[in-house]
Parts: structure tokens; sequence; C-alpha cells
């Protein structure tokens, strides 16, 4: 059995404020494990209003290109930040964000045997110059918090419709995702020094700015557009990692 770290704890396996306008195999194994590991219990939650049959947002999109190759996550805050009213470049974002710098180690075939844990921080080179991952949501949080002192929500772990509830409030979502908004059978797992991770390289972060009964809307930082993608799929590739999302109060 497979051991992760996707929560904290050991499981097993460019710029203007927007406007929202509302109406109404062994791989694939690993893949279930990781996002049905996903546990989450904040103090308090907040009363979200029921989710609108649509919503729709405007927000300036960025792109991670040429300078953050590996920085989807960093450049899908710094939009966020940007809606929220305070920005802050993604180049201030990659620099502060938090780092695991455990070197990578592979093995005779190049496959990846030892490297750092996206939970504890950025794994690898975020300018992709060299070989780089990612990070997942909870030092996304905290950096998120940081420029928003006691604003950040994350939404880890909780029902997709949490995420589109926020949507539909107003708040964009950064949901992590693929680079194909579908799940993937291609995972790596390698030893960090909190235990083991699953990973897959296909591994993004997008800004979630609007849906409707068929399609969820995104500013996608890879190539700087916003896109309409299949709401199913993308909820499906969200589930798979791990129900990852953060947002603002």
């Amino acid at each position: 059995m497979y051991r992760n770290r996707l929560h904290g704890e050991p499981v097993f396996f460019c710029f203007q404020q927007g406007t929202v306008n509302t109406k109404g195999g062994w791989a694939m194994w690993g893949a279930l494990a990781l996002a049905a590991a996903v546990t989450v219990s904040p103090p308090f939650w907040p009363a979200w209003p029921p989710v609108a049959d649509q919503a729709q947002m405007k927000v300036p999109i960025q792109c991670q290109m040429p300078e953050l190759d590996n920085g989807c996550e960093v450049v899908s805050l710094s939009m966020l930040l940007q809606h929220a009213g305070k920005p802050v470049s993604r180049l201030q974002l990659a620099q502060e964000v938090a780092k695991d710098p455990t070197p990578i180690q592979t093995d005779e075939l190049g496959r990846i045997t030892y490297w750092g844990d996206p939970n504890v921080g950025f794994v690898g080179d975020i300018t992709g110059k060299q070989k780089g991952y990612g990070v997942y949501h909870g030092p996304l949080t905290q950096l998120l918090n940081r420029h928003l002192p006691g604003k950040a929500q994350d939404l880890s772990g909780k029902n997709f419709d949490k995420v589109l509830e926020s949507v539909s409030s107003g708040h964009p979502v950064v949901a992590w995702t693929t680079s194909f908004f579908d799940t993937t059978k291609q995972w790596v797992y390698w030893n960090s020094p909190t235990g083991q991770v699953a990973a897959t390289f296909h591994e993004h972060a997008v800004l979630v700015v609007g849906f409707n009964k068929k399609s969820v809307e995104i500013n996608d930082p890879l190539d700087g557009k916003r896109k309409r993608v299949n709401r199913e799929q993308f909820r499906r590739s969200w589930e798979m990692m791990g129900k990852q999302a953060v947002t603002y109060r």
C-alpha cells in the first residue's frame, strides 16, 4: 500500500478587479487511493448560498510562460489576489512560496526514487530550467493568508459544489486538475523525508472563474487563455488530484 501526505497528515496508498454575473492498472489504483485518502476537518465552515445554475466572472488572465514553466499554482494565485484587490506579481509569489529543497535522486533507468513533498513546499525548480514538479494546497493557502490575513479559505476535501458555490458568490477558486482537464493513468511514486509521494507530471492548477450545467470556465495560466472545459471531466480530474481548492472569504 502506498503512503502519501496530501493534506499534511500521513495517509496511505494584465489587471483590474473583476465582476460577477450569476444567472441562476496500478497507476490508476494509486490515483484513486490518492483521491480517496483526502480528509479535511476545519474547525468552522461559513454558511454557503445554494449553487446557482451558472456564474461568470471577469478576471484578468496571466501566463506562467516563459519565466515560470512549472509555476501554474502561484500564477493562479496571483490572478486570485488581483481579483481580491491585493495584486501581487507572479514572480514575487514564486519567490515567497514555501519550498521543499530535497534534491532529486534517480535510479539507473532515470526513474525518480527520492524527492520532495509538495505538501511541504514547491518541489524542484519552478522556472523549468531544472526538473520541477509543483506545490499543493497547504503551502499555497499559507501564502494566500500572508497577503490576505485571516481571509484565506482552503476548500480542499470538500464536495465540488463548494467550489461552484464560491464562484457563484463572487470568489474565484484555485483548483488542481491535469493539463488536459481529465483523469490520467500516468502516475509516478517516490520517497520523500515525509513519506511516499504519488504524483503525476500532468498535475496542473487553474483559476475557476465560471460555470454552467455542462462546463467550467477557467483562466489557464499554461497558455494565458480563458477556456471552457467539460464540467464532469474537470470534476473527475479535480477529485483525482485530491479535491484541492483554495479561495478567499
